[in-house]
């Protein structure tokens, strides 16, 4: 276990280290995105919001002192993987796409190691906290099916593009593909498991 924990923190920090000398070259080097203004203006911003939680991914995975910062921790790999796909199905091809590929897979790789590590069956999911997260998950699910299920519906039935796409430029909607796939189902299976009282919703 220890050394699985230990693998996934080596893991990570090489995940830091990608995503910090990414952020520096997209925000601070010229002409490294070659996508419309649009996007280069979000993808920047996220990249923004991307380096101000690098402080924060150091914090939880070099002091993982208790179940509750590895979870964090863990969580927070969950999102660098997400955002970061992205940039690899959704932005132009630039000179970044083997530092974002790395970033992905390093991640990944990393959150399979911690999961592994963690003790999950010791986790108590009993009380008001894990409903109000439940709940919390639900409602992020529902929302974001409201929000990109008519487009889609809207397409298919009239033809209509959805504003998405004509304001990015791309083939295909990346956005509504990473969240329907990855985001949407994994709230509403965590928000089952955890009002059943499963410890495995806490993941």
């Amino acid at each position: 276990m220890k050394n699985m924990q230990q693998t996934a923190f080596y893991l990570t920090l090489l995940a830091l280290l990608l995503t910090l000398a990414a952020c520096a070259l997209t925000l601070f080097a010229k002409g490294v995105y070659h996508d419309n203004g649009f996007v280069q203006t979000a993808s920047k911003a996220n990249d923004w919001v991307m380096l101000s939680l690098v402080p924060a991914f150091a914090i939880f995975s070099f002091f993982r002192i208790s179940i509750k910062a590895q979870l964090i921790w863990a969580g927070m790999l969950s999102y660098l993987r997400y955002h970061y796909a992205f940039y690899l199905f959704g932005a132009a091809f630039n000179i970044l796409f083997p530092v974002f590929l790395c970033i992905v897979s390093v991640s990944c790789f990393a959150l399979v190691f911690l999961t592994l590590s963690l003790p999950l069956q010791q986790l108590k999911v009993e009380g008001f906290v894990p409903k109000f997260i439940a709940g919390y998950l639900c409602i992020i699910g529902l929302m974001l099916l409201a929000v990109e299920g008519p487009p889609i519906v809207d397409y298919i039935v009239s033809g209509s593009l959805p504003q998405m796409l004509a304001d990015t430029g791309h083939p295909t909607a990346v956005v509504y593909t990473l969240d329907l796939i990855y985001v949407v189902p994994v709230s509403f299976l965590a928000t089952i498991w955890l009002w059943q009282n499963k410890s495995v919703g806490i993941f």
